[in-house]
């Protein structure tokens, strides 16, 4: 039944992991470890919904271990790099090195998109408090612009510290594993 299966979503599986990876070269090889560790696993299914949740969901979990995996020896070689004073940085035309920029790029500006949705949740006295105390320039003393407009300092900063926690709290909500999920299903992946 899992081979069935295998073989008549195997497209699917493609998208799926193309669509965590962005990166074709390696599609196929995390496809073909996850059918391998799946076969070493011999495990049974009582329906066929069943069997392709399990494997959609192994396809995802390898796709995001390889991701892990590429940052994890982009941070190692980073590190290496930055110890070593001769190191040769003519790297960067790695391909490995080219995807991560990518990705890191990606995210980047979803935490971006991220930040600014949040900022709308805020109530118009905390996203001031934030916009003053952080797009200030470095010139004028924070104290001097609390008098400027007309808001105690003790208050701005109040109204500040309330702000980021409500940012927080979006952020840490938006990293509580939906976001693969929802970046699956908007490939066509069915739900559970």
């Amino acid at each position: 039944m899992l081979e069935e299966i295998w073989i008549r979503h195997r497209a699917l599986f493609q998208k799926i992991t193309l669509s965590i990876v962005h990166d074709r070269s390696v599609v196929e090889d995390i496809l073909q470890d996850t059918y391998t560790n799946l076969l070493r696993r011999r495990r049974t299914f009582e329906t066929e919904e069943e069997a392709f949740n399990y494997l959609r969901r192994a396809v995802i979990n390898t796709s995001i271990d390889y991701i892990r995996s590429v940052r994890r020896r982009q941070s190692r070689m980073t590190s290496f790099e930055n110890w070593a004073p001769t190191a040769d940085r003519s790297r960067s035309a790695d391909p490995e090195q080219r995807l991560l920029r990518k990705e890191q790029d990606l995210r980047h500006r979803n935490l971006i998109n991220e930040v600014q949705k949040a900022l709308y949740t805020l109530t118009d006295e905390q996203r001031q408090a934030i916009e003053l105390i952080f797009r200030r320039s470095s010139e004028k003393p924070l104290k001097e612009i609390c008098k400027e407009h007309g808001i105690p300092y003790s208050t701005l900063r109040s109204r500040m510290l309330a702000g980021v926690d409500r940012l927080r709290q979006h952020l840490r909500g938006m990293n509580q594993g939906v976001k693969v999920e929802k970046e699956a299903e908007t490939h066509g992946v069915p739900r559970n």
